[in-house]
Formats: C-alpha cells, structure tokens, sequence
C-alpha cells in the first residue's frame, strides 16, 4: 500500500501490476462480452473504459509542466488514503462514469486478446510517462471529473485505485457469475 506521498516508482510499479491482475482474470472469463444486466458493464466493457480513463493522463502527462498550469495549482497534498476514501464516499453519493469513460457496447465475438493488448498498451504508456515526470508530481493539478483539481501524484493514486476497484469488481464476478461489472 502506498502510505504518505509515495514515490513515483512505486506508484508505477504497484499499478503495472494491477494491470497483469486485470488481464490474467479477463484471461479466464469465458465470455467476457456477457453483460449480466442491461445496466451493468461486461468484463471487455470495463476494460475498455480503463483504457479510456487512463488516455487523457498519457496525453497530459506528455505536455510541458508549463501548459498544465491552465489548470491551477495542486492544493495541499493528499496521500492515497484520502483520495481513495473521497473517492468512495462521491460514488456512494451517486457519482459515477462521465460521457467521455462510458464505453461503448462491446458483442460477443469481439476480439479479446486485441482488447487485452489495447488496455495494456495503453497502461505502459501511462507508465511511461509517469516515470519521465519522476517525482516532481506535486507542481501541477488536472481535473478530474469526480474529485476535482487532483495534482498529478493525486491523480495517479487515484489511477491505482481505479485499476483495484474495478479488479475486485471482476474478480467477485468471476468468482460468483463470469458475466461482468461496472
């Protein structure tokens, strides 16, 4: 667990390895196309709206320190903790996937492995990018459609959390009905 502010290494390797989690269960579903309700994501859904969430930060965290600052300053520093326990209490309030990370309606038949591939892809890329910032992630602050003006060390925790909340949601599914989750 990442305590405190956490070291950029760390981050990046704790979420690369919630990403092999993720694909190894995905691996093991026998239709991860399979909604289990109209209102509910299938596996290959959730993925695919991981890799939509985890897109824009690649592209933010590729521009200059100096065009982030559109964005404000990040406030007073949170550690993992808290952002993940604000986090919880915004989706208990209602709060949930905007527009822009709702994935659209993946068919049985699609490709699993291209998803698969396509999700890690778009993970070691955010990693990249992670690693060439280093640890100076507390000078600059992006958006975030539920919490706000996150820094961008905040916002990678909250990557990490995103990547373990929707784990456990798979692997419960997996392990109770291999239909899927949101």
């Amino acid at each position: 667990m990442i305590r405190g502010r956490g070291a950029t290494k760390e981050i990046v390797a704790q979420s690369l390895a919630e990403v092999g989690l993720i694909l190894a269960t995905f691996a093991g579903l026998p239709d991860p196309f399979k909604r289990p309700s109209e209102d509910a994501w299938s596996p290959a859904e959730v993925i695919e709206h991981l890799r939509l969430a985890v897109r824009p930060l690649s592209l933010a965290f590729a521009l200059p320190r100096f065009v982030l600052k559109v964005f404000g300053q990040p406030g007073p520093p949170r550690s993992y903790d808290q952002i993940v326990e604000t986090y919880r209490r915004r989706l208990a309030a209602g709060a949930g996937a905007s527009a822009p990370f709702v994935p659209a309606r993946l068919q049985t038949g699609a490709d699993r492995e291209a998803l698969a591939r396509i999700f890690q892809d778009a993970y070691a890329t955010y990693a990249a990018r992670l690693r060439e910032l280093g640890d100076g992630l507390d000078t600059a602050a992006l958006p975030h459609p539920i919490l706000g003006r996150l820094s961008l060390r905040e916002m990678s925790f909250f990557t990490l959390y995103h990547l373990r909340h929707h784990h456990a949601a798979l692997a419960q599914r997996s392990d109770r009905d291999p239909a899927g989750s949101r």
